[in-house]
């Protein structure tokens, strides 16, 4: 997978974006952050990301994404080279603090359609 665009500004939790089982990444204002696995959402606990470092983590994607991400335009709907989504969305959008999403794309999906 390519995540090597987005793992530079999420060191915290690189170990989770490079798990294979791992389908789905969520953080919640940095200090609660989900996983997806095997169809199944749970808690991570003691990993926690600094608001300000979160924010910068989010823009900087959205740059190395082409795109952007500001109080102007608080929500980035994106895409990495391999196909898995990245969305964010910033205050006030997001009630609580930053959001970030990453969906990882499973090619053996797609194998499977064909």
């Amino acid at each position: 997978m390519h995540f090597e665009t987005i793992l530079p500004f999420l060191r915290p939790i690189e170990h989770l974006i490079l798990d294979p089982d791992i389908s789905e990444i969520m953080v919640n204002s940095g200090s609660q952050i989900f996983i997806e696995r095997d169809g199944q959402l749970m808690q991570v606990a003691g990993i926690t990301i600094s608001e300000q470092a979160l924010c910068a983590a989010v823009k900087n994607i959205a740059r190395r994404l082409g795109d952007d991400i500001s109080e102007a335009k608080p929500i980035l709907d994106s895409r990495l080279p391999d196909g898995s989504r990245v969305a964010a969305v910033l205050p006030p959008c997001s009630i609580d603090g930053i959001t970030l999403t990453i969906r990882k794309f499973n090619p053996g999906i797609s194998e499977w359609l064909t």
